[in-house]
C-alpha cells in the first residue's frame, strides 16, 4: 500500500457533502470525531451495537484489493476496546459508488439514502389537515421518550435482532433528550389520544454549511398511514425549525425507494446528494 492510496491520503474535512456534515452533528454530540489519514473515525462508546455512530467515513471509494487494509484500520479505529462492537460499517462520501467484489464476497452490501434540502423559504403550505383525531406536538423529554422507544420498536422490520434493537433505541433516545436539554431540537410526534403514532426528530448542529437541522428517524405506524399524519408531523417540526429555532437550511435523508421521500418533495424538500453506507451486518443482524 502506497502513500497515494486512498487509504493514506489526507483526509479534507473542507470536502465533506452537506448530508455527511449532517449526519456527523450527533456522532460530534454523543461521540468522538478524529481525523486519521484517509478517513474520519467515528466512534460511540455509550452506543457501541450502532453501526453509523461507530465507522469509518471515506472521501474515497475502496478498491477491490483494498479490503484486509481497511479492515485492520476499522479493528484499530473503531472496534479496538468496544468489544461489542459486531459489525463494519463504512460510509463513502463519493457522487457514486458500486460494491468492489471483494467486499461482497465478506458479507459486504452498499445501501444509499438520498439527502434533501428546505431552504427557509422554500416550506409549501400544508393543504389539508389530518383529523382532529390526531394531535401533533413536540414530546415533553425525558418524559415520554418510552413512548417513542415503543412505536419504533413496533414499527422496526429491517430485520435487526429485536432485544438489542430496542436497546439500541433507548440509548439513541436518550441521546435526544439530552439534545433536547441543551436546547439543540426537539422530537416530534402525531398522537391518537394517549398512543404516539408516528414520531420524528430535528436537531441542529454547526458545520461548515452554517447551522443547519437534520431530521431524524421519521416513521409512522402502519396502522396509521396514509391519513397525512407523516406529513403534518414533519411540516410542523420544519416550522418550529424555521421559525423559532432560527434555522435557514434543514437536511433529510430518506430511502430513495420509499415511499415517504414524495412526501418530503411535496413540502418543498429538493435533491442535493447522496449518503454510501458500505456495511457488514453483526452475525445478530443477519
Amino acid at each position: 500500500m502506497t502513500p497515494s492510496t486512498p487509504l493514506h491520503r489526507p483526509f479534507d474535512p473542507s470536502a465533506t457533502s452537506l448530508g455527511w456534515h449532517s449526519e456527523l452533528i450527533f456522532a460530534r454530540f454523543a461521540g468522538v470525531v478524529t481525523q486519521r489519514a484517509g478517513c474520519l473515525a467515528v466512534r460511540t462508546p455509550s452506543d457501541p451495537t450502532f453501526y453509523w455512530g461507530n465507522f469509518l467515513l471515506m472521501q474515497q471509494a475502496p478498491s477491490d484489493d483494498s479490503l484486509d487494509a481497511w479492515m485492520a484500520r476499522f479493528d484499530a479505529e473503531i472496534a479496538a476496546g468496544q468489544p461489542a462492537v459486531e459489525h463494519v460499517a463504512f460510509g463513502l462520501d463519493v457522487p457514486r459508488a458500486t460494491l468492489p467484489p471483494s467486499f461482497a464476497e465478506a458479507g459486504f452490501s452498499l445501501e444509499c439514502s438520498s439527502v434533501l434540502v428546505l431552504g427557509e423559504a422554500g416550506l409549501a403550505s400544508l393543504c389539508k389537515a389530518p383529523s382532529n383525531q390526531y394531535a401533533v406536538r413536540a414530546l415533553c423529554m425525558p418524559q415520554e421518550v418510552p413512548d417513542a422507544v415503543e412505536l419504533q420498536v413496533q414499527t422496526q422490520d429491517t430485520g435487526f435482532e429485536p432485544h438489542g434493537y430496542r436497546i439500541h433505541r433507548q440509548r439513541k433516545m436518550a441521546c435526544y433528550a439530552a439534545m433536547d436539554a441543551a436546547g439543540l431540537g426537539h422530537w416530534f410526534g402525531a398522537w391518537h389520544g394517549d398512543t404516539l403514532v408516528a414520531d420524528c426528530g430535528l436537531f441542529a448542529g454547526e458545520t461548515p454549511h452554517g447551522r443547519i437541522g437534520r431530521f431524524q428517524h421519521v416513521e409512522t405506524h402502519p396502522a396509521h398511514r396514509r391519513l397525512g399524519l407523516c406529513r403534518a408531523m414533519v411540516h410542523h417540526a420544519c416550522r418550529h425549525g424555521l421559525e423559532q429555532m432560527g434555522l435557514k437550511t434543514l437536511v433529510m435523508c430518506a430511502d430513495p425507494d420509499d415511499v415517504a421521500i414524495g412526501i418530503y418533495r411535496s413540502l418543498g424538500f429538493e435533491h442535493c446528494g447522496t449518503l454510501w453506507h458500505l456495511q457488514r451486518r453483526a452475525p445478530q443482524d443477519r
